[in-house]
C-alpha cells in the first residue's frame, strides 16, 4: 500500500456560504479527511457549501467519488455543492470524467 500523505484543509464561512479549501493531492491516501470535513458541513447546514480548489494539484477517483456524495447529500438538504478554481490537471479530471457539468460553479 501506498504512504499516507497529509492534505491540508481549511474552513471558512464567507457570507452565508461555507468555503472549503484543501490543499495539495487528494487521492486515496488522504480522501477521509476530506470525506469527514464534507459529511460534517453537510449535517451542520444546508447552505451552500463551496469547495475552493485553487491549491490542489491532483484528485483521483476517490476523490471525485467523496466530491459526487457531498453534492448529492446538499442538494437533499436544499443546498449545492459549488466547485471553484479548479487547476488544470484537477479540469482535465473533472472534464474527461464528464462531471464538470455536474458541479454548479459560480
Amino acid at each position: 500500500m501506498g504512504t499516507q500523505r497529509h492534505m491540508a484543509i481549511d474552513t471558512k464561512d464567507e457570507a452565508g456560504q461555507v468555503v472549503v479549501a484543501p490543499r495539495g493531492e487528494i487521492d486515496y491516501g488522504n480522501v477521509a479527511n476530506l470525506r469527514t470535513t464534507l459529511l460534517r458541513l453537510s449535517s451542520e447546514n444546508s447552505n451552500d457549501v463551496v469547495v475552493d480548489l485553487r491549491h490542489v494539484s491532483f484528485i483521483d477517483s476517490t476523490a471525485l467519488s467523496v466530491l459526487i456524495q457531498a453534492r448529492q447529500r446538499m442538494s437533499g438538504l436544499g443546498g449545492r455543492l459549488i466547485l471553484i478554481g479548479a487547476q488544470p490537471r484537477v479540469a482535465r479530471v473533472l472534464q474527461i470524467t464528464g462531471m464538470e457539468s455536474y458541479f454548479t460553479a459560480d
